[in-house]
């Protein structure tokens, strides 16, 4: 009922009026072996994730992607965490910047396609609510957990 009032007079309440968004991508893909996933951030935002957003009545700000070296050589055979030097600095560099984002009072939405990159946001966003003293929700995508130890990991 006050929904249809609110349509009828020409108002909606909107759950995101006067909150600021942060869109960060992460273009990561060495957690894992298959080719494509760091393209993920671009075929998010091609799919309309600012627009929609904004129907909430967000404020986005698009910060693009966060630049990340290429390795320039390949991991040695057998090994089970490929590319760690290179994933544990890309999720410090990540967890800097959501902690900068949230420091700003702006929510910090990650988009990418390896599931590494749960490391950095949450890493990032954890910091910013302790120090903050704030409470922290957590809505986390991803078509499997990867809760994975160096004991449990499959090889490729």
């Amino acid at each position: 009922m006050v929904d249809e009032l609110n349509v009828r007079k020409g108002s909606r309440d909107l759950p995101g009026e006067g909150k600021n968004v942060s869109i960060l991508g992460v273009p990561l893909s060495f957690g894992q072996s298959m080719a494509g996933v760091d393209l993920g951030p671009g075929a998010i935002r091609v799919a309309g994730l600012a627009p929609r957003i904004e129907k909430l009545g967000y404020a986005v700000d698009d910060l693009g992607d966060l630049p990340l070296e290429r390795p320039r050589s390949l991991p040695p055979v057998g090994e089970k965490l490929k590319y760690l030097r290179e994933i544990h600095e890309a999720c410090e560099r990540l967890a800097s910047a959501v902690e900068k984002i949230a420091d700003a009072g702006r929510l910090p939405i990650t988009i990418g396609g390896d599931h590494s990159i749960a490391i950095g946001s949450l890493a990032g966003i954890v910091k910013s609510v302790r120090k903050h003293d704030e409470r922290l929700g957590l809505v986390y995508f991803d078509a499997h957990a990867d809760m994975n130890t160096p004991e449990t990991f499959a090889v490729w």
